[in-house]
């Protein structure tokens, strides 16, 4: 791989921490990401952007949108490939009046009571940062998107309702991974949360009547489907209950399986296999079964050459990173932006102990990340001569 690193940008760190340090102290637990959104709409007018908004808000029942930020190519470069960077807004739970501490080790912390909500809110800071520097640096570059997403934290639902018409990128950086800066997400399983309710079986002559407990039922089941499981997928019982029903003898079990896999073949052959495992059960008993998708979450499987992985990696490696690649068992906005055929890959933020109260990151995974994107834009300009 040959790339050249092209020059050094400047780089406002005390404005960079203010801005952290100003974000999280904004409360936008998921579904209630309104204040942050006007924030944000109002630092990317300041800095004389286009910002759109899509129809999100409609679908999921609230009044905010996700926001698609258009940054026009300088002048000279619209033959560049549009790339786009994303993150998104809402943080989960407890995570509102957060007070954000500056300890003596370089790590930012809450004060104990509630998340810090770097994620995602460090990239956040890291897409606006970059914005400012390539306007004070003039820094050429090709178009860029940054597209930023409500309710991420509950399935993608902000990025499951975004209007594709809207987006214009080749291939894309979701700012967004539980990993050390420099590291590259290029996988993300299929997932599908399954509910299943089996009940059961009773059966009645003129002479005697019999019965079949659900529990036995689903012990049968389960049998079949550990039997047939892969090395590249996973089944996962999330959730069970059970009642007896001991009037009438028409017991039930409710389970929610999870089912991850990195092959989309196998993860079709997977569900559909749950799906007739279960009904073959109800009909060999005669008893009755209701198999419901409760969620369910594209994957992705980049494999090079592909841009977004080299310039993730091109980028990492001139700044003296580890630029390691790896995959996720957990799920981003880039699951669905790669759904919509925009490569994407998703960049380590440096974030620890997200989604509890000890959550913290470093001042310098802050700078750095900000100095990888800043990275990632340059190199994107000479990306037909890295693959």
């Amino acid at each position: 791989m040959v790339f050249q690193m092209i020059g050094v940008e400047r780089m406002d760190k005390d404005r960079l921490l203010r801005t952290f340090l100003e974000l999280v102290k904004i409360n936008s637990e998921t579904g209630y990401e309104t204040t942050l959104h006007g924030v944000l709409k109002r630092m990317f007018h300041a800095l004389d952007l286009t910002v759109q908004e899509d129809q999100a808000g409609h679908q999921l029942d609230t009044h905010v949108n996700n926001l698609i930020v258009s940054i026009p190519a300088t002048a000279g470069y619209a033959w560049c490939e549009p790339i786009c960077f994303t993150a998104h807004m809402d943080t989960v739970t407890p995570g509102a009046k957060v007070k954000p501490q500056i300890d003596e080790d370089g790590y930012i912390y809450s004060d104990g009571t509630t998340i810090l909500g770097a994620d995602d809110k460090a990239g956040l800071t890291a897409m606006i940062e970059l914005v400012r520097i390539l306007k004070e640096d003039q820094i050429a570059h090709g178009a860029i998107q940054l597209i930023i997403t409500v309710q991420e934290e509950v399935g993608l639902q902000g990025a499951k309702a975004l209007d594709p018409s809207l987006l214009n990128a080749e291939y894309g950086f979701t700012v967004d991974a539980h990993a050390a800066i420099g590291t590259t997400i290029v996988a993300s399983p299929y997932q599908s949360e399954i509910e299943i309710v089996l009940y059961g079986s009773r059966t009645n002559t003129n002479h005697s009547s019999s019965h079949v407990s659900a529990i036995t039922l689903l012990t049968q089941a389960l049998r079949q489907l550990r039997s047939t499981t892969d090395d590249q997928s996973t089944i996962q019982i999330s959730h069970f209950e059970g009642d007896s029903g001991t009037e009438t003898l028409q017991d039930r079990v409710t389970l929610t399986i999870t089912l991850h896999s990195f092959e989309k073949d196998l993860f079709d052959a997977q569900f559909n296999h749950i799906k007739e495992t279960f009904q073959q059960i109800a009909h060999n008993y005669q008893t009755g079964v209701e198999v419901n998708v409760k969620q369910q979450l594209p994957g992705f499987n980049l494999q090079p050459p592909c841009k977004a992985i080299t310039l993730a990696q091109a980028s990492a490696t001139a700044l003296n990173l580890s630029a390691t690649t790896t995959l996720t068992q957990d799920s981003s906005d880039g699951n669905i932006l790669n759904e919509l055929g925009i490569p994407t890959v998703i960049l380590g933020v440096g974030y620890e102990n997200i989604h509890t109260t000890a959550e913290r990151i470093s001042i310098e995974s802050l700078y750095l990340l900000t100095r990888q994107l800043v990275e990632i834009v340059k190199l994107s300009r000479q990306s037909d001569n890295l693959i």
